[in-house]
């Protein structure tokens, strides 16, 4: 930027203009990952510099290797103008609702009129907040109070396509740090099924992968402004394509969900098939937007994800899924996608469903059947045609394997939530339904909180970091060959499986008020605010660099409302054949009585009597010490402790005022009256 400034201080100011008329055209209804899209290659701004990103391809037998990838930004961030050779005077091609009239009478003159820059190494941190790490990126929250957010997509080493990751019978493992994103804030790692060229090979679209164009997810948005090479004049198209949110988390709460589209790869889509909410088609589309979801506190278990839970999300997480094939080969048909977590050296097992009638610990057809059952009462109640079960109908499992067979696209993106405040998410949706409504509780955040505005002027440093991408065979990126539930890793082991009890660890009751009715769909209008900057700070005890801020133009308004669902409980079990944490350290666990039994060496039951036995005989001292005399002795110790340090403290105070008159000099160079000074201090010593 500081180049370019110096090149042409005019063209320097339009660009700013462009990138402020940029953010305020950017929010469409539904905020859906809005884009300005251009289709040619601009000449002015600096070149395009893309920040690395370490991925490491791994086999069983070869280990590791690293891979030169690096990411690009959604086009929709970046400086949209005419296509000229001139550096400046520059006129802005606009967008949705807002097209320059000259440039942009049609779409396919649109497309050969306007022309997107690049971004240099530094505006990628300084601008739009994705800073390069070691082995990784942070994408920040809030840059220079106007960029929330951003969406990445991963390229492959030659910088012209994206990277293609084929799922099935694979295994995707990542290093996150959510410890400082707070309710309302969504870290997301998923795979879309959008080109692999950017559909630089479609109508007019010359610029591709490398700046950042093609999106397309299950939720079909329609603030794209080009598609399959056109402008998208009125916003009257979508883009549709299958979906797999590996990861949707904040410090919070955490889901998985698979979004099945009838369709293959990209599909502009009109009208009924875009399935849109505020035309009441939202069961009708293409695709399955609710999705068959995988949220642990939905499901039940409400001491697994959280600060200070099993899944301790103020340190550093492994997350590692697996796509299982049925007969454990790459033509198999997919069977599961698994989930476990690694966290100080420990594997820590998905939690197993507590809700009734939903069984397992990880996506099968037979749990998203259930699922779609036992949630029904959650579907949106302002979209009454349709069936709610979308993801058996769009073709469930066996929609999804034909996609992964195709390959799939890597997106990473930190953003908020305008329309609902990620409470499909975190918190309790629909509102108008009872407390006690199986699958309206997603997490322990109260729906008044993760208003936008709030969040991003009183949190702006919040931020989200990727680092240490695996991809490869199952089990070669942590050594699992094939799921933590099915062979014991030498590591410690978790496992959760919730009793129907509620866990008297759990740090939330569970109780939310009730608001006005919020539709799940994606592309509705923005809620209003409920909740006051003092009321949302008192809300927010664990908040975490307040730092003041203020953001007035929303640059990543998301589509956001998926359905996702829950019950509370989550109590601990402690066998290690299925997976539950045992000592290492003396290499006992409690039985069911609590008796201590040995889980290393023990073979049958009745080795375990004997050595319950042997425990048992273990002699007793008998020198027993009053506990009077260790108490008296615990009282004596703090007693002399506490009197050396007060003397301690007085010796210090006196050396430390010596020190200072002696060198006051130096301490007070100009006058001052200090009425507190010694009684012989001068006006000119102090």
């Amino acid at each position: 930027r500081r180049q370019y400034v110096r090149a042409s201080a005019a063209s320097a100011r339009l660009e700013t203009r462009a990138v402020i008329l940029a953010a305020l055209g950017r929010y469409t209804r539904g905020g859906a990952h809005a884009s300005f899209v251009a289709q040619q290659i601009g000449k002015v701004a600096p070149k395009e510099q893309h920040p690395p990103m370490l991925l490491k391809q791994c086999t069983k037998k070869g280990g590791c290797t690293a891979e030169a990838t690096s990411l690009t930004l959604d086009a929709g961030r970046r400086w949209l103008h005419e296509v000229s050779d001139k550096t400046s005077g520059l006129a802005p091609c606009g967008g949705i609702g807002n097209w320059n009239a000259t440039l942009c009478p049609d779409g396919k003159t649109c497309a050969r009129s306007c022309a997107l820059e690049g971004i240099s190494e530094e505006d990628y941190e300084k601008v739009y907040g994705v800073v390069n790490i070691p082995d990784g990126v942070q994408i920040n929250y809030v840059t220079r109070k106007t960029n929330v957010g951003s969406r990445l997509y991963l390229l492959d080493s030659d910088q012209e396509k994206y990277k293609l990751f084929k799922l099935k019978n694979r295994e995707f493992a990542f290093d996150v740090d959510v410890s400082t994103l707070e309710c309302g804030m969504n870290a997301a790692l998923y795979f879309v099924e959008m080109p692999v060229d950017g559909g630089s090979s479609v109508g007019d679209n010359r610029a591709g992968a490398k700046y950042g164009l093609g999106y397309c997810d299950a939720r079909c948005p329609h603030g794209l402004n080009f598609i399959d090479g056109e402008a998208n004049m009125q916003g009257t198209y979508g883009a549709c394509c299958t979906e797999m949110d590996i990861w949707e988390a904040n410090r919070i709460s955490n889901s998985m969900t698979a979004h099945p589209c009838s369709s293959a790869g990209l599909h502009r889509c009109e009208g009924v098939e875009c399935g849109d909410g505020d035309k009441h088609q939202y069961y009708l589309g293409l695709c399955d937007k609710d999705g068959c979801e995988f949220n642990p506190y939905r499901m039940g278990n409400h001491s697994l994800f959280g600060p200070q839970q099993m899944v301790d999300t103020d340190k550093r997480i492994t997350v590692v899924t697996q796509f299982l094939t049925e007969d454990g080969t790459d033509a198999g048909a997919l069977s599961e996608i698994r989930r476990f977590y690694i966290q100080d050296g420990e594997i820590i097992h998905n939690s197993k469903s507590s809700i009734a009638g939903i069984a397992g610990d990880s996506i099968t057809a037979s749990l998203c059947t259930a699922e779609k059952q036992a949630f029904v009462r959650t579907r949106d109640s302002s979209n009454p045609k349709g069936e709610y079960n979308q993801f058996d109908l769009k073709g469930g499992l066996g929609q999804m394997s034909k996609a992964f067979e195709r390959g799939m696209v890597l997106a990473l993106a930190l953003w908020d939530d305008l329309a609902v405040k990620m409470q499909w998410l975190d918190s309790f949706l629909p509102h108008d339904l009872p407390q006690d409504t199986l699958g309206a509780l997603r997490g322990p955040c109260k729906p008044e909180w993760g208003t936008p505005q709030w969040m991003r002027e009183n949190i702006p440093a919040a931020n989200v970091q990727f680092t240490n991408l695996r991809f490869g065979e199952i089990g070669s990126t942590t050594g699992q060959s094939r799921s933590p539930s099915e062979e014991v890793h030498p590591a410690v082991v978790h496992d959760q499986q919730p009793s129907g009890e509620k866990d008297p660890s759990e740090g939330h009751d569970g109780k939310l008020s009730r608001g006005e009715d919020a539709s799940r769909q994606h592309d509705q209008q923005p809620s209003g605010e409920s909740s006051s900057t003092r009321q949302h700070s008192q809300q927010h005890p664990g908040l975490k660099n307040p730092t003041k801020g203020h953001s007035d133009k929303p640059l990543e308004d998301e589509d956001s409302t998926k359905g996702h669902d829950q019950k509370p409980s989550g109590k601990k079990n402690s066998i290690k054949k299925q997976g539950q944490k045992a000592s290492e350290k003396n290499n006992f666990t409690k039985g069911s009585s609590g008796e201590l039994v040995l889980t290393t060496s023990l073979q049958s039951i009745d080795d375990a009597e004997h050595a319950h036995e042997k425990l048992a005989r273990r002699p007793r001292s008998r020198r027993q010490v009053p506990i009077g005399a260790v108490v008296i002795l615990l009282v004596t110790l703090a007693s002399i402790v506490g009197v050396t340090a007060v003397a301690y403290r007085r010796h210090r105070s006196q050396s430390m005022r010596t020190m200072l008159w002696d060198n006051r000099s130096l301490y007070a160079p100009a006058p001052r009256c200090v009425p507190r000074c010694q009684p012989q201090c001068t006006r000119e010593d102090v």
